[in-house]
């Protein structure tokens, strides 16, 4: 009994353990390498984290080779780090409040492909395609982060989610900008990188889109 909010007799109390079943499924619940959705949010991370870094390495040397100062370049470049900046901080209250989740990855996804095709096709506007790029890869780096959470159910398994995608995005994302260079001193021609970009936004949608679709990682 207790007197005064103090025990009196008897031994203390101590939870009952879950059972092991009950425990088992909690670990694996922190494992999600094995959870199709869980890959489908690691690759949406991936591509989305690979195009964004690519561009913002090497967008200032693509414009400088078409004629652009390097003072405007670098400016081009604030406008795709501010334009990523605005459209994260509003990115969240619009994913939960606006038009639906797979749509804005559409939309984001769609903005950073007018970006970088007028990147390639009219570089003479490049401050315009940076502020789309930067635009789109805020939104879709703020849609990624959220997913995290909307995609599970207890706080666990969104550090699992989490810890998982942004490994494999940001260790993808951060081979993007050499494997890229790379490829441009091979041909000698941004065209070719830039186009590698647009078929990473069309993998990105695919991806996107299902990891966007109504449902947990664990169901």
């Amino acid at each position: 009994m207790h007197l005064l909010g103090l025990r009196v007799f008897g031994t203390e109390h101590v939870p009952p353990r879950k059972p092991l079943a009950a425990q088992r499924r909690t670990g694996a619940r922190r494992r999600p390498w094995r959870r199709p959705l869980a890959w489908h949010l690691a690759v949406f991370m991936s591509m989305q984290a690979t195009v964004f870094y690519v561009l913002i390495t090497w967008l200032p040397t693509i414009e400088q080779e078409h004629g652009i100062t390097a003072l405007h370049a670098s400016l081009h470049q604030s406008y795709l780090q501010g334009a990523s900046l605005i459209a994260t901080v509003f990115g969240a209250s619009l994913l939960l409040r606006g038009p639906g989740q797979r749509a804005i990855v559409v939309v984001a996804t769609a903005v950073m492909a007018i970006g970088i095709i007028g990147i390639l096709t009219l570089p003479t506007l490049a401050a315009v395609w940076a502020a789309l790029v930067g635009a789109g890869g805020g939104l879709t780096l703020v849609t990624a982060l959220t997913l995290f959470s909307l995609r599970t159910t207890h706080p666990a398994e969104t550090a699992a989610v989490s810890a998982m995608a942004q490994a494999v995005g940001y260790l993808v994302a951060a081979a993007g900008p050499v494997l890229l260079g790379l490829l441009r001193d091979m041909t000698d021609s941004w065209g070719p990188v830039l186009m590698i970009l647009l078929g990473l936004l069309i993998i990105q949608a695919i991806s996107g889109l299902r990891a966007a679709k109504p449902g947990h990682v664990w169901d």
